[in-house]
């Protein structure tokens, strides 16, 4: 169901991101022990390429703060930041891990890069693409199915020319429900990567 308000916010598919799966896979976290590790990323993108390298330092404890820290040029700006990581101990032994984001105080698994800055989708207002779809498309593709359905009645029934006039009409509902997501799709590449 699209809205108005989240038209002009960026989508959180086209952003790039990092997770606490993300820090468990590459090493910087492990399930096991407390560990203090540093390491470098490189943040890119297919049409662009290599847009910066982020050094990243990962300190865990569960006596002392335990953060994330960012270190890298981008743009000509160079940032240098860092969002605490909380342990949370679970019933069943081992701890949970969360990124406290600095900006909205949030608890996240998830720190989105946008505007040069990682930080959680509440501070980027950062939106699913499924909110930002309309909901007219769906409508005329929802309707097109209904009256498949009904059209295939009638023919199951024996009225061959009223299934006729309403399979006729659902194939109308169904050419524009689908031309307008062709158009959204069109739209959202030519805005991304042809501006």
């Amino acid at each position: 169901m699209g809205r108005y308000s989240y038209s002009y916010r960026n989508v959180i598919e086209n952003t790039g991101k990092i997770t606490i799966q993300d820090l468990i896979t590459w090493g910087y976290i492990t399930k096991e022990n407390f560990l203090s590790t540093t390491g470098n990323i490189s943040l890119s993108n297919s049409f662009v390429g290599k847009i910066c390298g982020i050094n990243v330092t990962v300190n865990i404890s569960n006596h002392a703060e335990s953060y994330i820290r960012f270190n890298y040029t981008y743009k000509g700006y160079t940032f240098n930041y860092d969002h605490e990581i909380e342990l949370f101990k679970c019933n069943f032994g081992k701890y949970r891990y969360y990124f406290i984001c600095r900006d909205t105080e949030k608890r996240v698994t998830a720190l989105y890069f946008n505007r040069g800055y990682y930080s959680s989708r509440h501070y980027h207002k950062l939106v699913y693409q499924c909110s930002r779809d309309h909901r007219n498309s769906m409508l005329y593709i929802n309707k097109a199915n209904s009256l498949y359905s009904k059209a295939e009645w009638y023919l199951k029934n024996h009225h061959p020319r009223k299934a006729k006039e309403i399979k006729h009409k659902a194939n109308y509902y169904s050419l524009i429900g689908h031309k307008k997501v062709l158009n959204r799709i069109n739209s959202f590449f030519i805005n991304t990567y042809y501006k």
